[in-house]
This record gives structure tokens, sequence and C-alpha cells, in this order.
């Protein structure tokens, strides 16, 4: 008959021991340290997408203020004769404004510049 070997569970048994005895607390002292630096990482990534979040979020409303203040400068100009080509600008800068794409106005703005040329 063979005999059991048991060196394995012997060795178990010792670094149990050892373990609650407060040996290898360096080694789950090593293990905290870079969950501390990931956990801060992620953090600092949360905070820099909110503070992205808050600056995309005012400018936003800048924009639809700007829009606002625009579209109220075009109904005045109506009113007191503004040319044609004024409140087409006003009313492309407004939807630059809304969509966001500030390259429309500029296009715009030398086509009109260009026709007055010809």
């Amino acid at each position: 008959m063979k005999e059991l070997d048991f060196a394995a569970l012997d060795a178990l048994k010792r670094s149990q021991g050892d373990l609650q005895a407060g040996a290898g607390i360096e080694t789950l002292e090593a293990y905290k340290e870079p969950l501390n630096g990931r956990l801060q990482r992620e953090a600092d990534i949360r905070r820099h997408e909110k503070e992205r979040a808050l600056a995309v979020a005012g400018e936003y409303q800048d924009n639809i203020r700007a829009a606002g203040e625009l579209r109220a400068a075009i109904r005045r100009g109506l009113r007191e004769g503004e040319s044609i080509e004024i409140l087409f600008l006003m009313a492309v800068k407004a939807i630059s404004h809304m969509t966001g794409d500030a390259s429309f106005y500029t296009e715009c703005e030398k086509g009109v510049k260009d026709r007055a040329r010809e």
C-alpha cells in the first residue's frame, strides 16, 4: 500500500499560521498601494470628465444666449431698415451659435463680401 504524503498540507497549515501571526502583512500593504493609486486615478478621471461636462454645458448656455440676442437684433434690424446682407449675416451667426459650427459663419461672411465686390 502506498503511503500518503501530507507535506503539502503541512506547508499550507504553516503558511496560514504565519498569516495569523502577522507575517505577510508587508505583502498585503504592497497590494493595497497599487489599489489606492488606481482608485485615485479613477477619481481624477471622473473629476476631469465632470469639469469637461460643466465646460461644455457652459459653452452651450453661452451659445443659446448669443443666438437669442441675435434673433432680437434681427427683429430690431427689420424694424429699423437694416440691409438684407447684415440681417443675413446675423442669421448665419445665430445658426453658427446654435450648431457650434463657427466655420459656417466665416464661409458665409466671405461669400457676402465677395458678392459685394462684384
